[in-house]
């Protein structure tokens, strides 16, 4: 067993082999809404129960202190940075993809693993083999170390978003499909996704994978949504999540990654909804 395979245990919960990961790596064009104070949130993520914390490549650094801490969770970094517009604050389909992070500096900080996108659908404005590249030298550099790399084939192109977005669910469940297998071919140890629309698709992914495949936490959504959504992913054989705003947005953000544990480790979703009901209780003043 080598290095890469070792941290990615670490990662996963021991008993059950899944995962509840958060993400903060939202800032790289600017104050992402409901992050805008970087301390107070490296506080809820970094001080949660979650197995693992996904960051951008500054913030790793300036946070690592937080992680030296008996029952901390583990550290991912990004070596990337995606470029959404040329005015930071703004945001749309994606401009451009760069590697901004080695890998042998996200290890000195004490990542457990390391990040990178492929941006899907980007259309005419940059050259999408661009990217391949970058994965492939990210993977290679990451390996040399040990660390383990997830891939994330990221829905941000302008063929994708907005106006050009497809209605169609089975055109849509097939790029996420392509797409992870792409990021297997690339050199991930691991992939994160957007969520198939059809459960079922997501089952097929899982089961054509050779490695741990994660959801990602997508658009804001009320607290029962979101929970149910998860559930239904962990059913169809993911091994874990990986949320930003669903959880560090949220008025309790402790009692939604609590949920979330009883969802994808325990798979007890009675215990979920019940801690729903207090976080909501708590956000009443009752």
């Amino acid at each position: 067993m080598n290095g890469c395979a070792i941290r990615t245990q670490q990662l996963l919960d021991p008993a059950t082999g899944r995962s509840v990961m958060l993400a903060f790596d939202h800032g790289g064009g600017g104050m992402p809404r409901g992050g805008e104070d970087l301390p107070a949130v490296l506080d809820i993520v970094t001080g949660s129960a979650a197995q693992g914390v996904l960051l951008g490549p500054g913030v790793s650094r300036l946070a690592a202190a937080r992680f030296a801490r008996a029952g901390a969770p583990a550290m991912i970094t990004a070596l990337d940075a995606p470029v959404f517009d040329d005015i930071p604050g703004g945001h749309g389909a994606i401009l451009g993809h760069r590697r901004v992070l080695s890998a042998k500096a996200a290890l000195a900080n004490g990542a457990t693993a390391a990040k990178v996108v492929v941006p899907i659908g980007p259309g005419s404005r940059y050259d999408f083999s661009d990217s391949f590249e970058l994965v492939a030298r990210a993977a290679e550099e990451s390996h040399e170390v040990g660390l383990p790399l997830m891939v994330e084939p990221a829905l941000w192109g302008e063929r994708v978003v907005g106006a050009n977005a497809t209605a169609d669910d089975a055109a849509y469940d097939r790029v996420i499909a392509h797409s992870a297998r792409q990021a297997w071919e690339l050199g991930a140890d691991m992939v994160k996704i957007h969520a198939p629309r059809d459960p079922e698709v997501l089952r097929e992914i899982v089961q054509h994978s050779e490695g741990p495949v994660f959801v990602l936490g997508g658009d804001p959504a009320t607290a029962e949504e979101f929970v149910s959504s998860v559930d239904a992913w962990i059913g169809a054989g993911a091994l874990g999540v990986v949320v930003g705003r669903n959880v560090w947005a949220r008025p309790n953000p402790a009692l939604m990654v609590a949920a979330l544990r009883a969802i994808v480790l325990d798979r007890d979703p009675d215990a979920a909804l019940a801690l729903l009901e207090v976080e909501q209780r708590v956000e009443a003043g009752v």
